[in-house]
């Protein structure tokens, strides 16, 4: 079970990242920087929750998150970004690893509840991938069940604390409370 697609609200998300920063030892990274930025670590829920506020409209915050358990090379990568709209030497960084987990936290945008996401790669996935994604460095360097095992666990736990599901999507307390109130699921 690689996958979770989850419908939550802040108040949910914090209870996955308090579970997730107490239960397991994953670091959790932003995805993608800003512009001119390094990525950021987080190391508390607050620190994650007041990136997801930064102000700049978006529905998700991205992150990736590693376990040392993992094995192979978790890497950022610098990404140069076009000049004309960011101007001279503009970057920015993503972190990424064949096997880190990837967990996007969705929002209510234009008055609808978009999904949370849970993800990581398959061994099989990454050997079919590795020419063409040669950065990532080589797929057999990872632990594949330690990976798949962290993800579980908190595919798990998400499952465990839904009040209820539509389709196949656990729904967290607060966004259940949201939707019973009247709000819409975005698609």
């Amino acid at each position: 079970m690689p996958n979770c697609d989850f419908y939550a609200l802040r108040n949910d998300h914090a209870e996955v990242l308090r579970f997730i920063l107490k239960e397991t030892d994953c670091q959790i990274y932003e995805k993608d920087s800003a512009p001119w930025t390094e990525i950021r670590q987080f190391h508390e829920v607050d620190e994650i929750l007041a990136a997801y506020d930064d102000g700049l409209g978006q529905n998700k915050l991205l992150l990736n998150l590693y376990s040392p358990s993992m094995g192979g090379e978790f890497k950022f990568r610098r990404i140069s970004l076009d000049q004309n709209m960011f101007g001279e030497g503009a970057f920015r960084y993503e972190a990424h690893g064949w096997g880190a987990i990837q967990l996007y936290l969705g929002s209510v945008h234009k008055d609808r509840l978009f999904s949370s996401h849970t993800n990581h790669n398959s061994e099989k996935r990454a050997a079919l991938w590795v020419d063409a994604i040669h950065y990532l460095g080589r797929p057999e360097t990872w632990n594949w069940k330690e990976v798949t095992r962290i993800s579980s666990c908190i595919n798990r736990f998400i499952r465990k604390v839904a009040i209820e599901k539509r389709g196949s999507m656990p729904i967290l307390p607060a966004a259940f409370q949201w939707l019973n109130a009247g709000g819409e699921l975005g698609y």
